[in-house]
């Protein structure tokens, strides 16, 4: 059971728009593989509120100032050797 995690996050400069999240192919740096094989959860979170400097962001950030948030449903891929 791996407990490793990753959190990628990425703004949305306009403020109304799709952001596309750029996901490396972690099996293709050589050496073993970052995760083991087997279900991998996925979810997908978004947040926003007035006065969000990407410059300065801070994820405590989130918790105190967020006004606006979505949680996507989680699903589960299965990860290949």
């Amino acid at each position: 059971h791996s407990s490793r995690r990753w959190v990628l996050w990425r703004p949305d400069p306009d403020g109304a728009g799709t952001v596309k999240v750029h996901v490396p192919d972690l099996s293709q740096g050589g050496g073993p593989p970052p995760l083991e094989s087997g279900p991998v959860g996925i979810s997908v979170s978004v947040f926003a509120w007035p006065g969000l400097d990407v410059a300065e962001f801070l994820w405590t950030d989130v918790e105190r100032l967020q006004e606006l948030f979505a949680h996507g449903p989680g699903i589960v891929v299965q990860l290949q050797p």
